[in-house]
């Protein structure tokens, strides 16, 4: 048996032994995902920080709320525990780079993932991190890809499925 009451809606599941709520829809709950559409050559490689949304702009698949902005800044709306994330493809990776970084900044701390030892037969490194994340209202939330030990000519890839961010509240 299923209640719907506007803009939540509830679905009641009803056995033999057990009677509980299975689903909660609300639409102003905070979320939003955007990509990269267009890729960003030379960004990094030299130790130099790259801040997705810092050259070409991110563009929204959605954003619900209204918390993020196309330079990849999303801003908490309320205190809470996000989901957060990101995945990046970065291409012209030379034998010298030996260590990719991918880092969630939020405003409380820095969630970092490293790969170290690149594979320079591959020429592509594809990253993915997330975390439950704590924020509080105003707090903010950026992604960075940093490679090192070689010149600045690796590549954040663009197109709708490579290089992505994204972030929902949880609780």
């Amino acid at each position: 048996m299923a209640k719907y009451d506007s803009g939540l809606q509830l679905a009641t599941v009803t056995g033999t032994a057990n009677t509980f709520t299975a689903i909660q829809l609300n639409t102003a709950q905070p979320a939003f995902q955007a990509q990269l559409q267009t890729s960003d050559a030379n960004a990094t490689g030299d130790g130099t920080s790259y801040r997705l949304g810092s050259g070409n702009a991110l563009i929204e698949i959605f954003d619900q709320g209204t918390n993020n902005n196309t330079n990849g800044t999303f801003t908490a709306p309320v205190t809470g525990k996000y989901m957060i994330g990101a995945s990046i493809r970065i291409q012209q990776i030379s034998t010298d780079m030996t260590e990719v970084d991918i880092r969630l900044v939020t405003s409380n701390r820095t969630y970092n993932y490293t790969s170290v030892g690149g594979d320079a037969t591959a020429d592509d490194f594809h990253l993915a991190e997330s975390v439950l994340a704590d924020m509080d209202a105003d707090d903010t939330f950026t992604v960075t890809a940093l490679l090192s030990n070689g010149a600045k000519a690796a590549d954040i890839l663009g197109a709708s499925t490579t290089t992505r961010v994204w972030a929902y509240l949880v609780c």
